[in-house]
Order: C-alpha cells, then sequence, then structure tokens
C-alpha cells in the first residue's frame, strides 16, 4: 500500500514539473513576458525623455521670443522685411 502512495506522489510530481516546464505557465513564457515588460519599460522611459524635452521646447517657445523667431526662421524660413536668405544645396 505504502508503495502505491508512494508511485502516486511521484507521479503528481512528475506531472507538476512537466506542466511547470511546457504548460502554459511555464518558466519559459515567463522569462518571455519578463523580457517584453523590460523592453517596453525602455521604451517608455525613452518616450518619457522624449516628453519632458518637448515640454521643455515648448515653454521655451512660450516665454522666449527669441527662440520662437529662430524656430519660425529655421522651419519655415521666414525673414525679417529687407532681409535676404539664401539657401545652398549640398
Amino acid at each position: 500500500m505504502k508503495a502505491y502512495i508512494l508511485l502516486f506522489f511521484l507521479l503528481c510530481a512528475f506531472a507538476v514539473s512537466v506542466f511547470s516546464l511546457f504548460g502554459d505557465n511555464s518558466y519559459a513564457r515567463l522569462e518571455r513576458v519578463q523580457e517584453s515588460v523590460s523592453s517596453q519599460q525602455s521604451r517608455n522611459e525613452e518616450l518619457e525623455r522624449k516628453v519632458i524635452a518637448l515640454q521643455e521646447q515648448i515653454k521655451s517657445l512660450q516665454t522666449n521670443s527669441r527662440t520662437l523667431e529662430i524656430e519660425a526662421r529655421e522651419r519655415t524660413g521666414m525673414a525679417r522685411p529687407n532681409e535676404l536668405i539664401f539657401k545652398f544645396e549640398k
């Protein structure tokens, strides 16, 4: 009788081991999910830095007329009256 109980527990332990290694909630899947989460956190941090930089740029454009002028000149090619702009192609 003890042998059957021991065999039953060994089979149960084997089944649990197999499901832990190869089942839906396996260790390999857990590692993949953790890598995915880590990758997404890195991407989120990168995007957060970009958001902060853009917020600083917006604040600078709203408060500093010189910065606004520089951006207008660079992005749209605006010029002051009687000012000539020369553009050279590379």
